[in-house]
């Protein structure tokens, strides 16, 4: 019997793909069991030394002024508990991550509320493996899709990262939500809102980190792509108008209660710290990490972005081939690196008072596996977005359009980092794009020598 000129799966055929999915579904619920557990023992077992300094101060403090004070201002939450002392308003930092530690913050901060922030942060961490699953299952069977999930489960990086009260991880949470939104449109679909939500999702992300404030070109030629054109200039006016709001509701602000825009003071510190081959001054190895704390004309070069760009264009044209070869390669190692050049042990952000990856040999053995495969991944994900950027060019009208958008993210994120800071703690919110990457690398590799097998064998049984 055939129905629309396929035959119907026998009973067996049938049963056996049930199990398969079946298998595939109880092996997904296990890796987020496992993540889970990482997640929850790290945030629990945790001690940061000064856990609420540098970054993790300002951010703390945004909340803490805007619930105690109504006020959005860095000024340190110690200084403005005084009742007699008004902070006053700025906009340094974007309201992103402030606004989400917003429901934490406490009148005299405290380990329990601290720990509160960590489990929250867990608990994004979870909901990451069911984003990382969906987007990979896009592209890649059921089976495959396990593999970069369980990666992105046992990760020391992005299970570390959410004891810190810092932005990566729920700047990588909208991220992969943003993605994920991406993949759920279909090309016959005729209405964008499945794109315009996303576009949002993304202009969301970009008040949690500013990174992907100049991400809106990339995301239209995708949608291009995936629409295969089939989308009127108003859809695409939607989505940008979508990608736009957050951060123009935010500069609205700032031009209300300030008389700017925007602040420029992270812009300038992004390009200035960043500049430094080797992240070091003058290539002295008591520099590292810290080069601008040595340099002589920091006052000068931090002035202005004009004063910023004039002052690294002298310094690359005194010493062109070592600046040409840190933007162009030494940048985008620093950040793919496995962690900082200024980590305490090699890994911590801020150092750790306690830590599973300090005692559990379970935690150690995970620390140990991903830090020896790290570069392993990393060089798959780039040979994968290489070959699908090379495809996309040869016939964009056939590849997956998902796949394309994850190269995009990708080639974007180190484009923008070779620009500005290459620190590694900046790659671990597409630490789990790298890791699906890897696998469509492996995956499109596997069908490939396959293909090449089946056909050999077919003209061996031909001679014959």
């Amino acid at each position: 019997m055939q129905v629309l000129g396929h035959l119907t799966p026998s009973t067996t055929e049938f049963r056996m793909l049930q199990n398969r999915k079946s298998a595939v579904n109880f092996c997904l619920v296990l890796i987020v069991l496992l993540g889970a557990f990482l997640r929850i023992h790290t945030a629990t077992n945790s001690v940061v030394d000064a856990p609420l300094r540098a970054d993790a101060g300002q951010y703390y403090s945004y909340a803490y002024n805007l619930r105690f004070n109504g006020v959005y201002s860095h000024e340190f939450w110690t200084r403005s508990n005084n009742p007699e002392y008004t902070p006053s308003a700025d906009a340094v930092r974007s309201p992103g991550y402030p606004l989400f530690l917003l429901a934490f913050v406490e009148k005299s901060p405290s380990l329990k509320g601290i720990l509160q922030i960590n489990l929250a942060q867990a608990a994004l961490g979870i909901l990451s493996l069911f984003l990382v699953f969906g987007i990979a299952r896009k592209i890649l069977p059921g089976a495959w899709s396990l593999a970069p999930t369980f990666l992105t489960a046992i990760s020391p990086q992005l299970v570390n990262v959410e004891t810190y009260i810092l932005s990566e991880s729920l700047f990588g949470f909208l991220l992969l939500l943003a993605v994920y939104v991406c993949t759920r449109y279909k090309s016959e679909d005729r209405s964008s809102s499945t794109l315009i939500v996303a576009g949002f999702l993304f202009g969301i992300a970009t008040l949690v980190r500013p990174t992907t404030q100049y991400f809106l070109p990339v995301l239209l030629l995708y949608v291009a792509l995936a629409s295969r054109r089939q989308l009127q200039w108003q859809h695409y006016a939607a989505i940008a108008c979508a990608f736009i709001l957050p951060s123009a509701l935010w500069m609205l602000r700032n031009l209300i209660t300030l008389g700017i825009t925007s602040d420029p003071t992270l812009t300038i510190n992004t390009l200035v710290h960043g500049h430094y081959p080797g992240m070091m001054y003058n290539a002295d190895p008591a520099t590292l990490g810290y080069p601008y704390r040595f340099d002589p004309k920091i006052q000068e070069l931090s002035s202005s972005v004009s004063s910023a760009l004039s002052g690294i264009w002298e310094r690359v044209v005194d010493q062109p081939a070592q600046y040409l070869q840190w933007y162009l390669l030494g940048k985008p190692v620093e950040f793919l690196s496995w962690s900082d050049a200024s980590a305490d042990q090699g890994f911590f952000i801020y150092p750790a008072l306690q830590s599973p990856y300090l005692s559990s040999k379970f935690f150690i053995f995970s620390y140990v596996l991903m830090r020896h495969t790290h570069w392993i991944w990393v060089a798959l994900a780039i040979l994968a977005s290489l070959y699908l950027l090379l495809k996309f060019c040869k016939q964009s009208n056939v590849i997956n359009a998902t796949s394309v958008l994850l190269a995009f993210v990708f080639i974007y994120f180190i484009g923008i980092h070779s620009v500005g800071f290459p620190i590694a703690r900046y790659n671990t919110p597409i630490l789990a794009l790298v890791f699906i990457l890897a696998f469509v690398f492996l995956y499109q590799l596997t069908e490939k020598i396959k293909s090449q097998s089946a056909t050999s064998l077919e003209a061996g049984i031909v001679q014959k």
